[in-house]
């Protein structure tokens, strides 16, 4: 008797463990400074947190918000209002103290819009107004310009094309489109972020393809040479990040359980591999970017785990390690259906919950990391990286000898790709204020990461 109430004591304190891990820090309530049901990830500055919510405001038409890492001083920065745009959607992009997003509804045409707003709320623009059938998603920056996907339509109001990629100036001029997809073997329905490293962008389209269950692509930056890397037998492809070598990527549905499946594959198509194939019980239908730190992925769960509520997870890059680090719906008071990304900052996972709360209208959560932390794996190889925060010069310490870099920012967007690392000194001077992945690869592709934050 006494043992099994060993058992069980010990059992019940590794759980208080695991949930004490993940502390909510903001409760929407759907009030018209606050906002709710947010959806997408957060985005960081070192300082503040910035996101969107998809309903509330003082039109009940979504929100763009601030709040300080420790739940404290939150911010509503702008209210949409139909004309300018409503229910905005996906990760907001900052850039030179603006906030850059796009909304799937309002505007001139009701279809969505581009918009920019600076980070203390004033001088909101829309950018530009969408047309047709057009279904906006989210967007990228390479520092030079915005690129983005929509979801559907051809960019015009002629009712053709399955989706289209295309960029435009930081002020919204030179709005072009530079790819329109054709179904078929073309791909169809857009999904997910692009990635753009130097002048080619990758991305992943949801149907399509040979076997009709999407592809992975490439195309270059002025529209040219579009090409199929992968077409895929899992459907529903929703998002891929990348370490540089690979990409890592989630579907919506298939896997033998029909609950989505995780899986890498090389730049050149080459070396798939199925990383996990989830069940109701450690979750179905994985949602929003995943988040790599060092050779652990971290993603979540739009359903299944113990209540049904989604879970947040980790596996390593090789497939091994698959763990529930929590389940959403057990404590509904921290939050439950995650939506969006995940973003690291100081040992800490920070997201979103799009219900659940004190007033069932969704969360702001943060997740200690407690073994697999950027720290512990730095000390672990001995690597120091200073000064962090940055604005010019990053040195780097380490008795391990590193060729080459990467910097990728927390949405797995490329700033600086595959660039030879002299004098143990990156020049940041170019790089826009933010938190990003400082990829360290050594002659024989070993790879070691850090989380840096550069401030201006």
């Amino acid at each position: 008797m006494n043992k099994i109430l060993s058992i069980l004591v010990t059992v019940l304190l590794i759980q208080t463990s695991i949930y004490a891990q993940l502390s909510k820090i903001y409760d929407f309530t759907g009030s018209a400074t606050v906002g709710k049901e947010p959806l997408g990830g957060l985005i960081t500055d070192g300082t503040y947190l910035y996101g969107m919510t998809q309903w509330g405001g003082a039109n009940n038409k979504g929100t763009i918000f601030k709040i300080k890492t420790d739940g404290t001083d939150y911010s509503l920065l702008y209210s949409f209002d139909n004309a300018n745009g409503e229910r905005p959607d996906g990760d907001l992009v900052l850039i030179n103290n603006f906030l850059y997003g796009t909304t799937v509804e309002g505007g001139t045409n009701n279809v969505g819009v581009i918009f920019k707003i600076k980070t203390d709320g004033s001088a909101f623009a829309k950018l530009y107004d969408f047309s047709g059938d057009a279904i906006p998603g989210q967007l990228i920056t390479d520092g030079t310009m915005l690129y983005g996907i929509s979801h559907s339509g051809d960019g015009t109001a002629l009712h053709q094309g399955l989706g289209f990629i295309f960029k435009l100036n930081f002020d919204g001029s030179n709005f072009s489109v530079i790819h329109v997809f054709n179904g078929n073997g073309g791909g169809s329905i857009i999904r997910g972020k692009l990635i753009k490293t130097g002048s080619v962008i990758y991305g992943i389209a949801e149907n399509g393809g040979l076997n009709g269950n999407g592809i992975l692509y490439k195309i270059d930056d002025s529209g040219a040479n579009f090409s199929i890397v992968y077409q895929f037998n899992e459907q529903h492809i929703n998002s891929i990040i990348t370490d540089g070598i690979y990409f890592y990527g989630t579907t919506d549905f298939g896997g033998s359980s029909g609950a989505g499946s995780l899986f890498k594959v090389k730049f050149d198509g080459t070396d798939y591999q199925l990383l996990k194939d989830f069940s109701s019980v450690d979750g179905y239908e994985p949602y929003g970017n995943l988040f790599l730190n060092g050779s652990i992925l971290y993603g979540a769960t739009n359903g299944g785990g113990t209540t049904g509520d989604g879970n947040i997870y980790k596996i390593n890059t090789d497939g091994t390690g698959f763990q529930t680090l929590y389940n959403c719906g057990i404590l509904n008071y921290k939050g439950t259906k995650p939506k969006g990304s995940f973003i690291l900052l100081n040992n800490y996972l920070y997201g979103m919950m799009q219900l659940g709360g004190n007033s069932y209208l969704g969360t702001i959560f943060k997740y200690q990391l407690t073994t697999t932390g950027i720290n512990d794996i730095n000390s672990n190889l001995n690597v120091s990286v200073y000064p962090n925060p940055a604005n010019n010069l990053l040195h780097i310490q380490s008795e391990i000898s590193y060729s080459k870099y990467f910097i990728i920012n927390t949405l797995g967007q490329y700033i600086v790709s595959d660039t030879t690392l002299n004098n143990k000194q990156i020049d940041i001077s170019d790089i826009p204020t933010g938190t990003y992945l400082l990829v360290l690869i050594t002659n024989d592709k070993k790879i070691n990461t850090c989380e840096i934050i550069i401030k201006k």
